[in-house]
């Protein structure tokens, strides 16, 4: 029996094994799940939106709250100079908006409150509480012209400044802040604002009350 030599077979290609079609698509896929490459940008693209709208949010909102204590503030000068006076007429009442738009100050409160539709307006009225306790409208101004209280009407005051044969001078400031960022554009202006109002009360410091000459 004859022998043949191994090197007969040397240039004999071995048979492939065929790979299925599923394992590549497998290896290729784990293959991209271990890659890290990149993971640093994918990263600060999710939380990056976050973080800027937690800031802008943060600034709206110190604006805002710095905004209603001005208008807090504004309201109760008013009426603070205004207690102080034993008498005083139109013209005076005119410059308490002076004095209240330096207390909001560096907000331009009239440009604020005119793009939220709702201008700056303040309300002065001179309460004159009788000896049975009710309390009425002496008289009454308002920055925007005419007479919002008509006289004699009835006037709720706060139960613990409701003495007897007393003068109260009571304030009220309207403005509204208009919200700045993340709102949509086709939102009204009304919807966009916030509402400032304020109510102050003040005694009369000098004589029996304080009178309006020509309100």
């Amino acid at each position: 029996m004859s022998h043949i030599h191994p090197s007969f077979f040397a240039g004999a290609e071995k048979p492939e094994n065929p790979q299925p079609a599923h394992r590549g698509f497998l290896l290729r896929l784990r293959a991209y799940l271990c890659d890290r490459r990149g993971i640093g940008g994918v990263e600060f693209a999710i939380i990056a939106p976050i973080l800027i709208a937690a800031y802008f949010t943060c600034f709206e909102l110190t604006v805002g709250f710095s905004f209603g204590k001005r208008a807090t503030r504004a309201a109760g000068t008013v009426g603070d100079l205004v207690a102080q006076q034993s008498s005083v007429n139109k013209a005076f009442l005119a410059t308490m908006t002076n004095a209240a738009k330096s207390i909001f100050a560096p907000y331009d409160v009239d440009g604020l409150t005119t793009s939220a539709n709702n201008p700056l307006n303040i309300k002065i009225t001179g309460i004159q509480i009788d000896d049975a306790g009710v309390a009425k409208t002496l008289w009454s101004w308002q920055r925007t012209g005419g007479v919002p209280y008509a006289v004699n009407s009835l006037v709720t005051v706060p139960k613990e400044m409701r003495i007897k044969d007393t003068f109260l001078v009571r304030t009220e400031l309207t403005a509204s802040y208009p919200l700045m960022l993340f709102l949509p554009t086709n939102f009204s202006s009304q919807n966009r604002a916030i509402p400032m109002n304020r109510e102050i009360f003040y005694q009369q410091r000098t004589g029996d009350k304080v009178s309006c000459t020509d309100c």
